[in-house]
């Protein structure tokens, strides 16, 4: 009896966990189900058009669908399901744009049955209409306010060309033909053309007829959907941080800022989202993918509430995040957030204490240096201002390197160059025999964190590679000097990505990529001249909100780093 009451029990407990559970995620699982009945309408329209013949078997869909499948013709059809499709991808992402164009659409279905005869399909359309209804909290995301209005009236500007382009059409070719058409009935003829329901009646007319119904169709099409894309479409960042944003961030990055990339995060590329906890993420926006520039920036006991409240910020404006160079730090948060994690190479970090040119260690480097010196080659450190010749100078050195590039100069985790960036800030000049500059390394602060990095390296490209050693060996040497305990010398993309069989298969693939992207970029040779200084390397991530993300985001990833020049870059090689 006991064990009765107690499998009753247990019973009862889980039958109420379960019914907790599926409350508690039906907006999740209630939204997928009317985006996924939506988007079956779509497909059954695009089937019925390419599948003319199925009309016939297909009858009893229009008497129990809860939106009648359109067979007026096989474009009007196709471009249902397509505007379907679009309307089902738009709530799939939880947009209000899609939510109210749902519910116009729908109710506007259940009003026409009214008016003429109810069926069971009018039923259907009632229960998605409630499910709409129910749900509408869950449509949050926003959509691209400027977009909007301009699909809007893109939308009633080609209605009413395409109207007044139709029935001057028909009226033209019935005169032509031999056959009038009136006024009246060259306007319910294009209405049928753009409603449609079905196909308008062309036996009075003459054969080119059916070409101009086709251009009325195509002109009808190509702006109907041109006006959805625009009204369903992200939010777009139209210019990056104003000057007070700038400030703000900045006041946080210095009193927190540890690494390499938080000077990287006040680039005039960026724009900032500031958590109610003090922090600062700085990101910047390609489309649905949104880059950020590692870990959020400040109080660590906020980091947990920066990252979570980013995610809502980027769901509201159905935005998909994704962290660039992560530190292994907070990886437990963003896998609580839902991030998953993909490594994508290792920063070279110098422990400058135990730094020293003396002994077999650094035999190497030491004897190449000391031939530069030789040479008559010298390093200057420049504090900033830089006069003017010696910015004319270094953009000479930059250009030259740049014109060896594969893809130019990049940004993002990098400045890039302009007179008056490298003119505030300090530089490593070398200097040749001959007195003038022939390499450079600007020096970028590292806030709170006692490390030095360097943002630019650049030479001339007919220069000896023993000047990057020199260059490098008088780097770190002054910031020993100077009391820095570390020197990061930059991130050695890809580097060991994928190479253990029992890695993640998209680290795989990101090590099979890097194979074919070292002979454009020498990847490899850039990786051995760090490790000649013998640097701990320290993993960095890339976090990403799930695999259906990825496409969006390394889109991102393209065009920020490539400063939305690909592909033409290369093309131009």
């Amino acid at each position: 009896m006991i064990c009765c009451k107690r499998a009753m029990a247990y019973t009862e407990k889980h039958i109420l966990t379960i019914a907790s559970r599926t409350v508690k995620e039906f907006p999740h699982w209630g939204v997928r189900l009317v985006a996924i009945l939506i988007w079956l309408l779509g497909a059954v329209n695009l089937l019925l058009a390419i599948q003319p013949s199925m009309i016939d078997r297909l009858e009893e869909i229009n008497s129990t669908s809860a939106l009648e499948v359109q067979v007026g013709g096989h474009l009007a059809t196709a471009l249902l399901g397509f505007a379907l499709f679009l309307l089902a991808g738009s709530l799939w992402r939880r947009k209000r744009t899609g939510w109210v164009l749902s519910v116009l659409v729908v109710g506007g279905k259940i009003l026409v049955d009214f008016l003429t005869t109810p069926d069971l399909g009018t039923l259907l359309a009632g229960v998605l209409l409630f499910l709409l209804l129910l749900l509408s909290r869950s449509f949050h995301s926003h959509s691209d306010p400027p977009s909007v209005r301009q699909g809007v009236i893109i939308l009633v500007s080609a209605f009413l060309f395409t109207l007044a382009y139709g029935t001057a059409g028909f009226s033209l070719e019935g005169t032509s033909s031999g056959h009038p058409i009136n006024l009246v009935e060259s306007i319910s003829q294009t209405f049928k053309l753009l409603s449609a329901t079905r196909a308008p009646d062309l036996g009075s007319l003459a054969g080119f007829s059916r070409y101009f119904v086709a251009s009325v169709y195509v002109v009808w099409v190509v702006t109907l959907g041109f006006s959805l894309i625009m009204i369903i479409r992200p939010v777009l960042v139209r210019r990056p941080a104003n000057e007070e944003e700038r400030t703000r961030a900045a006041a946080i990055i210095e009193k927190y800022g540890r690494g390499g990339l938080a000077r990287a995060a006040l680039y005039e590329d960026k724009s900032y989202y500031f958590s109610p906890g003090g922090s600062v993420i700085a990101y910047v926006e390609r489309g649905r993918g949104v880059l950020v520039l590692g870990d959020p920036i400040g109080p660590l006991e906020d980091i947990h509430a920066a990252i979570h409240g980013f995610k809502q910020f980027c769901e509201e404006n159905d935005w998909q995040a994704g962290y660039m160079a992560v530190l292994p730090d907070h990886l437990d948060i963003y896998a609580e957030a839902g991030f998953e994690k993909l490594a994508i190479g290792k920063e070279a970090i110098v422990a400058l204490a135990g730094f020293t040119l003396q002994g077999n260690k650094n035999k190497n480097i030491r004897q190449t240096a000391s031939k530069m010196t030789r040479l008559g080659y010298k390093v200057t450190f420049h504090r900033p201002p830089l006069d003017d010749q010696l910015v004319r100078e270094l953009r000479k050195i930059s250009d030259a390197w740049l014109s060896m590039k594969v893809g130019g100069e990049l940004s993002f985790t990098h400045g890039w160059f302009s007179d008056d960036y490298i003119r505030n800030g300090s530089a490593f000049v070398v200097y040749g025999p001959d007195d003038r500059p022939a390499a450079f390394a600007n020096l970028i602060p590292e806030y709170q964190k006692n490390e030095v990095t360097i943002d630019m390296m650049r030479r001339y490209p007919h220069m000896d590679n023993g000047l990057m050693d020199l260059l490098y060996i008088f780097m770190l040497e002054w910031a020993k000097d100077r009391g820095y305990e570390s020197f990061s010398l930059g991130v050695s993309p890809l580097i060991s990505v994928g190479a253990h069989p029992d890695n993640p298969r998209l680290e795989r693939i990101l090590h099979s990529l890097a194979i074919s992207l070292n002979r454009i970029y020498n990847l490899q040779g850039i990786h051995f001249f760090k490790d000649k200084f013998h640097p701990q390397w320290e993993p960095r991530y890339l976090m990403y909100p799930g695999i259906s993300s990825l496409p969006s985001i390394l889109s991102a990833v393209v065009r920020v780093y490539s400063r939305d020049n690909f592909p033409w870059k290369y093309l131009k090689r």
